[in-house]
């Protein structure tokens, strides 16, 4: 007998377009089942499901380095990794020496990049979400990224 269901959310549980099906809201909330997604996005990327199914019970973001419940418009953040600043400056600067890999990143609550380009269009493209976009300068006012 089940006890819980979890689901990654890209090419799973949503359309290549990134939109999510009312069969499936219907069917998931039929089974009357706890819900948890589980998937690399970051929680801003994954609410408009939580949103829709009304799930309040534990969801996994950034592939497990946020573990988190949707509280209305607030999260309580049950488990968190974020990169050490250490760390995040040493990516950071290896990721810089390839211009054409596109360079984005996460905090708990936003999405950031220095330019728009295939990568950030293509990402906009299923999350409809739009980077915020920052300078050099603006790193180090920039804390919690994950």
């Amino acid at each position: 007998m089940y006890k819980h269901l979890f689901s990654d959310m890209d090419n799973t549980l949503l359309r290549t377009d990134g939109s999510f099906s009312e069969e499936n809201a219907r069917v998931i909330k039929q089974t009357n089942l706890p819900f948890t997604l589980v998937s690399a996005r970051a929680p801003m990327e994954m609410d408009f499901v939580l949103n829709k199914l009304k799930l309040s019970n534990p969801q996994i973001a950034f592939n497990g380095a946020l573990i988190y419940r949707q509280l209305g418009t607030q999260r309580e953040v049950l488990y968190s990794q974020p990169l050490q600043p250490s760390d995040f400056t040493k990516l950071m600067a290896v990721i810089k020496a390839y211009p054409e890999v596109s360079l984005t990143w996460y905090d708990a609550n936003n999405w950031y990049a220095f330019k728009q380009d295939e990568g950030t269009a293509y990402e906009t493209s299923i999350t409809h979400l739009e980077p915020t976009l920052v300078t050099e300068a603006d790193l180090k006012s920039l804390t919690g990224c994950l």
